[in-house]
């Protein structure tokens, strides 16, 4: 193990700076991947057909406007990903239906 921190002298006071580390590091790296499991499940950020740059740059800005405002409102409601894609499913097949019917 290695440090910057010239004031850590102390072996039980450097292991312990640097378990502190790895463990924020670790929280971190847990909220990025949640966040990319979340964005690709429920978006479909993955699924652009197009070739050209600009669209796919659109489609991932577009995307990740979706899902912050979706994760807000599942925030606030306290339900899972697939509880809120479901309830939107409903209302959108429910409306569709009514509209053509």
């Amino acid at each position: 193990m290695a440090s910057s921190d010239l004031t850590l002298t102390d072996y039980d006071t450097f292991t312990e700076h640097f378990h502190q580390r790895w463990k924020l590091a670790l929280e971190h790296y847990r909220g990025i991947e949640e966040f990319r499991r979340g964005i690709k499940q429920t978006m479909g950020i993955e699924k652009c057909c197009s070739t050209l740059a600009i669209s796919q740059l659109t489609h991932i800005f577009a995307s990740f406007l979706a899902f912050l405002k979706l994760e807000i409102r599942r925030i606030k409601e306290h339900i899972s990903w697939y509880e809120q894609k479901a309830s939107l499913t409903r209302f959108s097949v429910t409306e569709y239906l009514l509209v053509n019917a």
